[in-house]
């Protein structure tokens, strides 16, 4: 309401009836200022729903022929057969230095069972806000899944061994905006010296459904089949997995 029509309405009400011109301002003012509260409120709350899908960077390009296993052992990493016992998010922006139990992490995900990261898509709620950050409980023994043409081979890649009561070792990583972090021993960040981190951050909408594909940007690998048996077999040999040509990240967010 410009000033015009608000000179029009009190000369109005002054004529009509006699009603002071500053409970009106006042008035307008106090329902102007109740409007934006209530609309800024609605923005910040409430929660959205996050539909996750844990992909690799091979997930939708087209299959590749059947390599000779004599002239070629590059292969494409499809996917990854492993443990995740626990998956957070949070709003929080990640520094080295930081207590992981002050940062503010929301769990989305729990799981005892060994899966392809490709069955692993899930649906929940989460508040609404702008998410920066990513953390992962994982195994520390685990299988590269590649793909020769249609046949899909499995590569044991062990960093240590289970315990006695065949229980598999676990291992934190804090994926953040600028890097990737571990715990210390007093349950400090502290960032690990390579580019592995997350490619960007992701805004939750109140009452919105979004997906999100946190897609792990590792590519080839080299495979010796050393017996040529075709399978994977002891006395075989791999190395990588390596990164796409340009791309520094480990994982991205692909977020819509």
């Amino acid at each position: 309401m410009d000033r015009k029509m608000i000179r029009k309405t009190y000369k109005k009400s002054i004529f009509n009836y006699r009603f002071p011109v500053t409970v009106v301002i006042a008035t307008l003012i106090f329902f102007i200022m109740l409007s934006a509260c209530k609309k800024e409120n609605e923005d910040e709350s409430g929660n959205g729903i996050l539909n996750v899908k844990l992909r690799t960077w091979n997930t939708y390009i087209e299959k590749t022929d059947k390599s000779s296993l004599r002239s070629s052992y590059v292969f494409d990493l499809v996917d990854v057969r492993t443990y995740k016992y626990e998956m957070k998010f949070t709003t929080d922006y990640i520094q080295e230095g930081m207590l992981d139990s002050d940062i503010n992490w929301i769990t989305v995900y729990t799981s005892n069972e060994m899966m392809l990261d490709s069955e692993r898509d899930f649906q929940f709620e989460l508040p609404a806000g702008t998410y920066k950050g990513f953390a992962l409980l994982q195994g520390s023994d685990f299988f590269w899944v590649i793909s020769d043409g249609n046949k899909i081979i499995e590569i044991p890649d062990s960093n240590s061994k289970s315990d006695k009561n065949g229980n598999n070792s676990q291992v934190y990583n804090v994926f953040g905006l600028d890097g990737l972090y571990i715990t210390d021993a007093n349950g400090k960040l502290q960032k690990v010296l390579n580019d592995e981190k997350i490619g960007t951050s992701f805004t939750i909408s109140p009452d919105t459904e979004h997906s999100l594909i946190v897609r792990m940007n590792f590519d080839k690998m080299v495979w010796n089949d050393n017996d040529e048996s075709g399978d994977w077999s002891n006395g075989d040999a791999f190395e990588g997995p390596t990164l796409p040509e340009g791309i520094e990240t480990m994982s991205d967010f692909i977020f819509e």
